[in-house]
């Protein structure tokens, strides 16, 4: 029989690493011995996650956990082998020395050796996959990104809980975790700046506006583009060509939760002129992202065969 790869997937608690869990769950085509490393004290007490028939408990991050990883994902690299390859989250730059991997926009990204490779998250992933599609003619994106309360983890879905129910029987509002009121609101992050040139080589600048939303899950994006002259039919018909979208006459947010596709309405001209398109899309950004991680897992393995 032979030796299932190991993999170490760090911060395991975390809905990312869970939904890694779940899609290698569902891929039969991937066996592996996986191993979930967390710190935090109720997991490492009794907590588990389910995989391939199995309860895999959460054990500490040591050296012991790390030994003989084939493939780490997420956390830094302190501990982690020589011979293992990270698998880690694409920031507003990508880390020296790392190789960027949307293998939907560049199929061969991996075709060199590396011991670090960085994955897009849900939204850069939509942006990416939408400039791809519209490339050559797309110069400018712009608009605003709508974050699901989920984003932030189960903890922020339970305050949003408690603040709505606060709000009803006109008690104090707990902020904790949100740091603010959502319920029945809106609250403004921190504008956004990403460089999808580390993921398409050449792109657009990209300037986002972001606000968190009492939104259970599904991140929706307004985009306003600027392109060439390019009718709003010729962008359909490239969208729907462009894997990993998907043209939907009525997509949301709640419709978007538990796809891999990014789901984009039907594109409407901005101006006369057709340099200005407007582009509305969805995305579960946990489940998009997770899969980003799981086909880079899959190429990585599929070489060594």
């Amino acid at each position: 029989m032979a030796t299932r790869p190991v993999v170490v997937i760090n911060h395991a608690t975390d809905p990312l690493a869970l939904e890694i869990v779940t899609l290698l769950d569902e891929a039969a085509d991937l066996q592996l011995d996986l191993r979930l490393c967390t710190d935090e004290p109720r997991a490492l007490a009794s907590g588990y996650a389910h995989y391939a028939g199995r309860d895999v408990a959460f054990v500490r991050r040591t050296p012991q956990a790390l030994a003989g990883a084939r493939l780490a994902l997420l956390g830094d690299e302190t501990g982690v082998e020589p011979a293992t390859t990270r698998i880690t989250l694409l920031g507003e730059r990508p880390t020296p020395g790392a190789t960027v991997a949307l293998l939907e926009v560049d199929p061969d990204a991996l075709d060199e050796a590396t011991r670090h490779i960085e994955v897009p998250d849900g939204v850069s992933t939509a942006l990416a996959l939408i400039a791809e599609a519209l490339s050559p003619s797309i110069k400018r994106i712009g608009g605003t990104v709508l974050e699901p309360v989920a984003s932030r983890g189960p903890k922020a879905l339970e305050e949003l809980y408690e603040q709505t129910r606060a709000l009803f029987a006109r008690t104090e509002l707990p902020t904790e975790i949100l740091g603010d009121r959502l319920a029945f609101n809106v609250l403004a992050q921190p504008d956004r700046t990403l460089d999808l040139a580390a993921v398409l080589g050449g792109a657009p600048p990209v300037a986002l506006r972001r606000l968190l939303v009492p939104v259970f899950g599904g991140t929706t994006l307004a985009l306003e583009l600027v392109v060439g002259p390019l009718s709003s039919a010729q962008a359909q018909a490239k969208l729907a060509a462009q894997e990993g979208l998907a043209i939907d006459d009525a997509p949301s947010p709640a419709s978007a939760v538990g796809t891999d596709a990014v789901q984009v309405l039907a594109p409407g001209d901005g101006d006369k002129r057709g340099e200005i398109l407007r582009v509305y899309a969805v995305v579960d950004e946990v489940r998009r992202t997770a899969k980003n991680f799981v086909d880079v897992i899959r190429a990585v393995l599929a070489q060594e065969t």
